[in-house]
């Protein structure tokens, strides 16, 4: 697999620190999803062209997550749906926090 969804993401780093969030469960992905893709290059297919891509740092800045990160709306009014991110850098971000857990707190700036 090169790549699962930003919600599945999400889910998976989720599931590390809760495990009963019952109603409050969108929405927590929906912050989770936001904290990824500060971290991570999300993809995903933009509403207005139908073209499947990364998704830029300045409208990811401006964007919220929708409906357990299901969909990004950005600040201009822009939609992106169906959002991945490459299984390679999610890897890389679980690694970083799994270094943060044993205490290098520097291991998110890496």
């Amino acid at each position: 697999m090169h790549s699962l969804s930003i919600g599945m993401a999400a889910q998976m780093v989720l599931a590390r620190v809760a495990v009963n969030v019952g109603e409050a469960f969108g929405a927590m992905l929906d912050a989770v999803a936001a904290e990824l893709a500060r971290s991570i290059p999300v993809y995903g297919l933009e509403g207005r062209t139908g073209v499947h891509r990364v998704i830029d740092e300045q409208e990811i800045h401006s964007a919220s997550f929708k409906y357990g990160a299901v969909l990004l709306k950005t600040k201009d009014g822009g939609v992106f749906t169906q959002m991945t991110v490459r299984h390679a850098d999610f890897t890389a971000y679980l690694a970083g926090l799994r270094r943060m857990d044993a205490g290098d707190w520097d291991a998110g700036r890496r």
